[in-house]
């Protein structure tokens, strides 16, 4: 390095330091004694400013009632978001509304009840899925032919096919929170219908020309054939919706849904009103205990007692 004289480098060193001190003094020195002392001056905020944020422009502009533009793939997130909330509690409304009964779906030969009625139980959630055709081929010794009562009834005849069928009605009727996809042909045996009736019946109704062009396995002749013999007392259902084969499984679904919360509206259960008078009173009794606990407490004598009510009566 070059070579300084001692003097010189002494007074560079000397300044250094001044400088260092007068700027420590500024910088630690009382906010007071940095303002202007006219009275006329502008406060100054000692405080950061305030970063700027989009969210905040966003939030500045949705209270002025300037809703910002969004793009079209953004608007249909929004939307099958909002959809699929109003899916979420509409199903739950359903699950709330049926109270553990089973729900049994009917319709032609070659629809997808399966599909429909495995949607339907995953959207009510505690609900579990049957079809009464897979339960009859294990039991029937033709476990490969489950996925078609065309076939396993071509095996081993109606008249067994009905005969498997009602024994598993007959343990399946006393099940709770079930979906049950059944064959068309269930309903023309009185003792079976009547075992349907134990939960909601919904038929889904559909265009036999549209049905015959959707699936292979049947044709227009066979199906117009199975709509003239059980077609009447599919009508008798508790529901009757038409569906689009064609249909995404998870709309026809919420449209069961919908029509089960529309049928338990216009018919209560009988139970509904005299339970409604049995919780009234029993929250009137206990309402009664409550104040008599608190009277006695303060060390006045509680009121005369109405008979007491059993919890087992039904009023009428």
């Amino acid at each position: 390095p070059p070579s300084f004289p001692h003097s010189t480098a002494s007074e560079m060193l000397r300044s250094l330091l001044v400088l260092a001190a007068c700027a420590g003094a500024h910088a630690f020195a009382p906010a007071s004694t940095l303002l202007p002392t006219s009275t006329s001056a502008r406060s100054i905020s000692l405080r950061p400013a305030r970063l700027s944020s989009p969210l905040l422009g966003l939030r500045a502009q949705m209270k002025q009632g300037d809703v910002p533009d969004l793009s079209k793939e953004e608007k249909e997130k929004s939307k099958a978001l909002a959809d699929a909330w109003i899916k979420m509690d509409k199903a739950k409304e359903c699950k709330t509304a049926l109270k553990g009964s089973s729900v049994f779906l009917l319709g032609l030969p070659g629809q997808d009840l399966k599909g429909v009625g495995k949607m339907l139980a995953k959207r009510l959630e505690i609900y579990r899925f049957l079809d009464l055709t897979e339960v009859i081929a294990p039991v029937a010794q033709e476990p490969d032919l489950g996925h078609s009562s065309k076939e396993l009834i071509a095996k081993i005849g109606e008249g067994d096919y009905r005969e498997y069928e009602t024994a598993i009605l007959s343990q399946v009727q006393g099940m709770l929170r079930c979906v049950i996809a059944t064959d068309s042909g269930v309903v023309l045996d009185n003792v079976n219908w009547g075992k349907l009736r134990e939960g909601i019946v919904v038929y889904l109704q559909t265009d036999v020309e549209k049905l015959a062009g959707a699936q292979d396995a049947y044709s227009r002749e066979e199906l117009d054939a199975e709509l003239e013999r059980a077609g009447g007392k599919l009508l008798e259902a508790d529901i009757t919706m038409s569906v689009d084969p064609a249909a995404k499984l998870d709309e026809t679904a919420m449209r069961v849904c919908e029509g089960i919360l529309e049928l338990i509206e216009k018919n209560p259960p009988k139970r509904a009103s005299w339970q409604v008078e049995h919780d009234r009173r029993v929250k009137l009794q206990e309402e009664e205990e409550a104040e008599d606990a608190s009277r006695k407490s303060k060390g006045f004598a509680p009121k005369p007692k109405a008979p007491k009510l059993d919890i087992n009566t039904v009023v009428e």
